[in-house]
């Protein structure tokens, strides 16, 4: 006879009821890190009060940049100083770059018109699209901007003044091809007043005179190819950046404006301006993170 062993199954077991969910008053969503970006960003139409703040900071760096512009007579023997650096380590060809071009008209109002206007606009519509595009980036160079403004260049032109190739004596063989050749805009010819001082007049027009070394154009230019370098992958906008660069060496050099050995102070300006503005951006993502911890 075939015996049928008991089933060893345990019996189904009958789920718990649902427990209700009961919120806690006390309950709240836990802090996250603040958004990367200008602060101007986080409020609607920020974008004015972020022009409004960099026009600010350009009327005082034309401001302070007239204030510490120094005597002619020491700008006259700091040129001439510059000068002598420039023949003992053999790059004294300025005067040469400037004479190959004066032959054709057109393209020397080619170089006032760059002169003129990529200084400007370059940097504007690179601080637009990282504006836009990469806000964290855009605060770090706009604050490397801020300090180039009113910084390294400015302690230089009140501590070194120096006479610019074009308003050197006729000897030296330099044109003020603003003045001779083509331009966007009237320039004032240079002339000294009664006193020996430059006339009042041309420096209404042009504002600091001996503000040479480091040169603010290749300054701009170098931090334009900075500012933008790291965030861009086309091969053909890095190339854009590298001849932007390139062409304001030139412009400066064809128009009379500086020496060679003024772009060596634009790289020491840049790298300063750039390493304390990395500087803060340090100090400030460690605030950040102290205040996300405290909330939590």
């Amino acid at each position: 006879m075939q015996v049928t062993e008991p089933s060893t199954l345990a019996p189904p077991l009958t789920p718990a009821p649902p427990v209700p969910f009961v919120a806690s008053q006390d309950a709240r969503p836990e802090p996250g890190p603040p958004m990367p970006g200008p602060l101007s960003k986080r409020i609607r139409h920020g974008w004015i009060l972020e022009v409004l703040g960099v026009g600010v900071w350009c009327f005082l760096y034309e401001t302070v940049r007239n204030l510490v512009m120094g005597t002619a007579s020491d700008a006259m023997r700091n040129a001439k100083s510059l000068t002598a650096i420039e023949k003992f380590i053999g790059i004294y060809h300025e005067r040469e770059v400037q004479q190959f071009f004066t032959n054709w008209p057109a393209v020397i109002a080619f170089w006032n018109f760059y002169y003129d206007t990529a200084h400007f606009l370059v940097p504007l519509s690179i601080a637009i699209f990282l504006y836009i595009k990469f806000p964290a980036r855009y605060v770090l160079m706009r604050n490397t901007f801020f300090i180039l403004l009113l910084g390294i260049g400015q302690l230089a032109w009140l501590a070194f003044p120096i006479n610019p190739p074009k308003f050197m004596p006729e000897k030296y063989g330099f044109v003020d091809t603003q003045v001779e050749y083509f331009n966007l805009g009237p320039q004032k010819a240079f002339a000294y007043g009664p006193d020996g001082e430059p006339a009042e007049e041309v420096v209404a027009a042009v504002g600091n005179l001996y503000g040479g070394l480091p040169s603010h154009h290749v300054s701009w230019a170098m931090f334009s190819v900075l500012a933008l370098w790291p965030v861009v992958r086309r091969k053909w906008v890095k190339a854009l950046l590298v001849s932007h660069l390139v062409l304001t060496m030139i412009a400066i050099t064809v128009t009379g404006n500086h020496r060679f050995i003024d772009f060596a102070g634009s790289v020491v300006e840049v790298a300063i301006a750039y390493f304390l503005a990395k500087m803060l951006e340090q100090v400030l993502a460690r605030r950040r993170r102290r205040r996300t911890l405290a909330l939590t």
